[in-house]
């Protein structure tokens, strides 16, 4: 599996992005199962910790919810088993599709060359 880097998530943005959502520290924190003493640390320039910054991403940026029950976590999971196998599938069949407009012009040309 290859992972993407993304910039680091900045104080100004946590701040930002919490405000523009209308929570409050403790709510906004809380719900990734972070103090809100850990979180006003944070949006002022503490360094965050990479795992509570995946989390941030995960949460609030991807919106998948951390704090969801088992369930809902295993629809999410089935949801993307599903995407990618679209995904696999739409491959092959781009794949299928060159092959066949490949085959369908040689046989034009084959039409084109008879008397």
């Amino acid at each position: 599996m290859t992972t993407t880097e993304h910039p680091a998530v900045t104080p100004a943005d946590l701040r930002r992005y919490r405000e523009l959502s209308n929570l409050s520290q403790t709510a906004f924190w809380g719900a990734i199962g972070v103090s809100q003493s850990s979180g006003h640390n944070y949006e002022n320039g503490a360094a965050m910790p990479p795992p509570v910054e995946r989390l941030v991403r995960v949460h609030y940026f991807a919106g998948i919810p951390t704090n969801a029950s088992h369930d809902e976590l295993r629809r999410i999971g089935q949801m993307i088993g599903s995407a990618k196998s679209m995904r696999r599938d739409m491959k092959r069949i781009e794949a299928l599709s060159s092959r066949v407009a490949a085959q369908a012009g040689q046989v034009i040309q084959q039409l084109e060359g008879m008397p």
